[in-house]
């Protein structure tokens, strides 16, 4: 009887079809195959977060298929490629008093420059940011500058960003705010573990003073309480996952990009849009970021639109949102 065929030299990309070859493999070739991995993920410091979900996956077999060990190891190839995992979206107008301290803290991230790009939009800011960029741009080549000549929204803005972007992932950074210098890579590893999760958040610590650095901050414990599991119901009645989140570029390749005829609460209708679209939001239980309660900022300064926004994006999706017991048929209304 003749030998079989040997299993195809290249895993096919749907999961199912990898798990099936990887369980083709005989021991000594899968064997072979764990060995590789382990030489070149703990060979390649920029492989970065793909290595601990790998770890992960051996240390605990219930976690996950064989094909999940060799997606992430695919994640990581993928980083060599010269294509950052993450990009940060930013806009920048009248922020030239955060602008120092906001780079200092992204190109202190741990994986920047190999994992991490920093994409920053002047919406045509009279205070000069746009130089400082440039500056660091200059030293740091992850960090991307691009100028409008006129001013824009901020989902204006970030949608210029997304267009540039090219990581996988995606998160949003204000000039004035603070993160851990964990917290990108955190994420990233969050979606690198749970790739049935689209988005994910966490909790976060306010600050009255951008001034402090973050463990003074983290020291006080004044910090948010988002809900542990995110639906329609929650989300209509809070905000999560509010501030800095990290989420999937695909989402935008799905559903579009942000409203901007938002000025403050275009985030929210895109969470909307997505819970109404069925996607996936998970917390991770490590609070990492700092909020600065700004009072001249766009969402927290007296006047702000926000509330007006909120509810015309409730208006919306609402509707798709609600349970279908908690509607009641047009007809039939009061």
């Amino acid at each position: 009887m003749p030998d079989a065929p040997p299993p195809d030299p290249v895993p096919p990309g749907d999961l199912a079809e990898a798990d099936a070859w990887l369980r083709r493999l005989t021991a000594p070739e899968l064997e072979a195959l764990q060995d590789f991995c382990d030489l070149l993920l703990f060979s390649l410091p920029e492989l970065g977060a793909s290595r601990q979900a790998y770890v992960e996956q051996l240390a605990d077999p219930a976690a996950g298929t064989l094909a999940k060990v060799w997606a992430g190891l695919l994640n990581g190839l993928a980083r060599r490629a010269g294509r950052p995992l993450v990009s940060v979206l930013t806009s920048v107008y009248r922020g030239g008093a955060y602008i120092e301290a906001f780079l200092d803290n992204l190109t202190g991230q741990l994986g920047f420059g190999e994992d991490i790009e920093l994409i920053v939009v002047d919406a045509a800011s009279p205070e000069g940011e746009a130089e400082a960029v440039a500056r660091r741009a200059r030293a740091h080549p992850s960090i991307r500058l691009l100028r409008c000549e006129r001013p824009l929204g901020i989902y204006a803005a970030w949608n210029l960003a997304l267009a540039e972007a090219r990581g996988d992932y995606l998160t949003n950074a204000n000039v004035d705010d603070l993160r851990r210098e964990d917290s990108i890579a955190v994420q990233a590893a969050a979606l690198d573990r749970w790739p049935e999760v689209d988005v994910v958040y966490q909790d976060f610590f306010y600050t009255m003073d951008p001034r402090l650095p973050y463990a003074e901050v983290a020291a006080l414990g004044w910090r948010s309480a988002l809900p542990d599991a995110l639906n329609p119901e929650v989300q209509m009645g809070s905000n999560p996952p509010h501030h800095a989140p990290m989420w999937r570029a695909r989402l935008h390749r799905d559903l579009g990009p942000f409203d901007a005829g938002f000025q403050s609460a275009g985030d929210y209708e895109f969470w909307l849009r997505c819970l109404a679209a069925g996607r996936r939001f998970r917390k991770i239980a490590d609070p990492h970021a700092v909020y600065f309660q700004n009072p001249a900022g766009l969402s927290t300064r007296p006047g702000s639109r926000g509330h007006a926004e909120t509810r015309r994006a409730l208006r919306r999706h609402g509707r798709r949102l609600l349970a279908l017991h908690e509607t009641l048929a047009l007809a039939r209304f009061p």
